[in-house]
């Protein structure tokens, strides 16, 4: 079996039945994968849990067996395995995307904790939305932000807050597009 017959099989099972063993001209639509903002919000989730254990846990913020097995708990309980059916996606694609966001998640954990730790940060509170608009100046222009913090970190001394805005590295988006051109 070729290479392409294995990429077409993984793509869509049914298509490649319906096209290449029966020989039928079929077109099926399924997606075959998660919309960007579906899959941010699910790692948003993931985040938010594994933080939140890990503060009520009181575990320090060292990647070893303890905190690597929490975050495997959250992911399990976060994506469990039929959960792609509420992507519409084929479970074989579902896998792969656990074990993406697992693979990603694992090494932004180590990152994220050397990060906190060196700068002496302890996540604080996470999820939270701003009550009112908060203003915000750039030189001699204000702009007004409102919307929700992903994470917020707090210095050990207590004189230093560091608002975290989660990224999948997706698309970034240009502020002045965003705010002038509705982007």
């Amino acid at each position: 079996m070729s290479a392409t017959n294995f990429s077409n099989i993984y793509k869509c099972p049914a298509q490649y039945f319906f096209n290449t063993i029966l020989r039928e001209n079929v077109q099926i639509h399924s997606r075959t994968n998660i919309q960007a903002n579906e899959l941010g919000t699910l790692y948003h989730k993931i985040l938010e849990s594994f933080y939140k254990q890990l503060k009520a846990e009181n575990l320090p913020l060292i990647y070893n067996d303890n905190t690597a097995n929490l975050l495997n708990k959250v992911l399990r309980e976060k994506l469990p395995l039929d959960k792609y059916k509420e992507y519409g996606i084929y479970p074989l694609i579902w896998l792969q995307y656990i074990d993406d966001i697992t693979n990603v998640l694992h090494n932004f954990i180590k990152l994220d904790f050397d990060f906190l730790t060196r700068y002496q940060m302890q996540p604080n509170a996470f999820e939270q939305k701003t009550q009112k608009p908060v203003e915000l100046t750039f030189g001699e222009t204000k702009y007004l932000c409102k919307g929700t913090i992903d994470r917020i970190d707090i210095s050990a001394d207590g004189k230093t807050v560091q608002i975290i805005d989660y990224k999948s590295g997706k698309e970034q988006t240009n502020l002045s597009k965003a705010i002038f051109d509705n982007g």
